[in-house]
């Protein structure tokens, strides 16, 4: 990797932390580029995480995204897709390109629930096997499925401490509509990065999406829905090469999605 010097922004997505980022940072830093995890509300001991809504991850994402010196890259995994489309939308001139890593893409008005009723969402084992708690407000992966579910491809040694990183999600983050224009978010650059071997979000509906969002680059791992665990080097350097000034993303053509 040559030293490009982008800066950015990674949101992880429900039940990850940003402790989650921890083997790509390194990487990133290594070729010159500043590099933010966001951990976002909930997470820290500060908001309960029931109450966690997605103004909440949009205020906290925005204000790393705009304290930046320059435009960022910001890359939102799995439900983090949610708040870095609402964020591209409040403040698009800040956002050099924006990143969907095997995320949810939302549309205008629509939230999670609209994304999960696709039919290509049916073969999703998050969906099947998530436990929902409308009482206290959250959600949750048991810990014996999320092998499965989330860590497919990574080592056991990996899969041991990342399961032990997940936490409960809030139900009201998916609760609440994201709103996008074609005058601000339709103006930011958007890359997707599939995840082929993908049980959380299965191949079929991260495709659906991407081309209905608007994405005009894509990128395919052959990974699980964690490639930051099983992939990092490959992973980091998809996000060098999205991170110079052409974005060649074609250089490899093994990585370009159909």
């Amino acid at each position: 990797m040559k030293n490009a010097g982008a800066h950015f922004v990674l949101v992880h997505g429900a039940w990850y932390q940003a402790s989650c980022w921890e083997k790509i940072v390194p990487l990133l830093e290594a070729a010159g580029h500043t590099v933010d995890a966001v951990n976002l509300p909930g997470r820290d001991g500060g908001q309960a995480i029931e109450t966690v809504t997605l103004d909440d991850c949009v205020a906290k994402v925005r204000e790393r995204v705009e304290a930046a010196a320059r435009p960022v890259v910001l890359v939102g995994h799995s439900m983090g897709g949610l708040t870095v489309a609402q964020v591209a939308e409040q403040v698009p001139d800040r956002i050099a390109r924006l990143v969907f890593l095997c995320a949810f893409v939302p549309g205008d008005g629509q939230i999670l629930a609209d994304l999960t009723a696709r039919p290509e969402f049916r073969s999703s084992l998050a969906a099947r096997y998530q436990r929902r708690d409308f009482g206290k407000g959250v959600y949750t992966l048991p810990a014996e499925h999320a092998p499965e579910v989330l860590f497919g491809a990574c080592a056991p040694e990996v899969v041991r401490e990342a399961v032990d990183q997940l936490v409960a999600e809030s139900l009201g983050i998916g609760a609440q509509p994201v709103s996008v224009t074609p005058a601000a978010y339709g103006t930011v650059r958007k890359t997707y990065v599939e995840a082929i071997r993908d049980e959380a979000i299965p191949l079929a509906a991260q495709r659906a999406m991407h081309r209905a969002g608007g994405c005009e680059e894509v990128v395919a791992l052959d990974s699980d829905h964690s490639p930051f665990l099983s992939q990092p080097e490959k992973l980091a350097e998809v996000f060098h090469r999205l991170a110079e000034p052409a974005g060649d993303l074609a250089a490899d053509p093994s990585e370009v999605g159909a």
